[in-house]
């Protein structure tokens, strides 16, 4: 956790706006030298974490910037940012990406989180979301023994099972049917930028909006190829809102690293 503030005396063409203030670990997590990849769902409940080691577990930290309670209602005065240390912010496995490499972690504005890598994207069941006791975010409780009386609420459960740091209830993640039907592999990154995902595949870059069927709960994809035939294999991807473009990182020959600027058009 990355901790910014504002700049103290910011000067032309120095420093402005945010900076680096603090950063903390979060300790309830094993094997933190293999991580390579963090996201934080869009509501601010889960941040995970997997490695591009070979290590298929993916672990998640509940409510770690806390919980500030119901958002329709005022807001704790005396909430503040909790400490990362084990006492503060409970973590644990929750899923196996179930590839070979995980490159690259993200969340959807579904609030679904995605793996990607070799051999492609995968996610918490095949189409992620809905009501199923295998779903993302209720996965993480499916099966585990609740003391009596049980809590009745999503959040309720979540503590319950994080507390206990009962481990791996959700399983293998699966590969996701709006990436294949894109025909995206082996991405080095994916991003989100409002309802849409970004991924690349070779020097491809394919754009997804995302939605979320009012019904069943589930995912669901519309997919286009966004740029072809890029000049340098990709590497990573990021949004320049101020620009309003879609900025591609990559490299020519391991050597040379290039920027392409395109155009965001989000209009699906």
């Amino acid at each position: 956790m990355v901790a910014l503030t504002n700049v103290a005396n910011p000067v032309v063409g120095g420093d402005a706006g945010k900076i680096t203030n603090s950063e903390a670990w979060y300790s309830d997590i094993p094997n933190q030298p293999l991580l390579t990849n963090a996201a934080v769902s869009p509501d601010g409940m889960f941040a995970i974490a997997a490695s591009s080691k070979k290590s298929p577990s993916v672990y998640a930290c509940l409510n770690p910037l806390g919980d500030p309670g119901d958002p329709g209602q005022p807001i704790n005065p005396n909430f503040s940012v909790p400490a990362a240390n084990a006492s503060q912010v409970s973590c644990m496995q929750v899923v196996n990406n179930n590839l070979a490499v995980d490159a690259t972690t993200a969340f959807g504005a579904d609030n679904q989180p995605y793996f990607g890598g070799q051999p492609g994207v995968n996610s918490v069941n095949s189409d992620p979301g809905g009501s199923a006791a295998t779903a993302w975010p209720q996965c993480i409780f499916n099966n585990f023994g609740f003391s009596n009386p049980a809590p009745t609420t999503l959040m309720g459960k979540l503590q319950a099972v994080f507390n206990a740091h009962s481990a791996n209830h959700c399983g293998n993640a699966q590969a996701n049917i709006g990436f294949m039907q894109g025909l995206v592999a082996q991405p080095q990154a994916i991003i989100s930028h409002g309802s849409y995902l970004y991924a690349h595949t070779g020097t491809t870059v394919v754009q997804f909006k995302v939605t979320v069927d009012p019904v069943s709960g589930l995912s669901q994809y519309r997919s286009r190829g966004y740029a072809a035939r890029l000049p340098a294999f990709p590497t990573g991807l990021g949004v320049a809102d101020d620009l309003k473009s879609l900025m591609v990182y990559g490299e020519t020959n391991g050597l040379d690293f290039v920027v392409v600027k395109l155009p965001l058009c989000e209009d699906m």
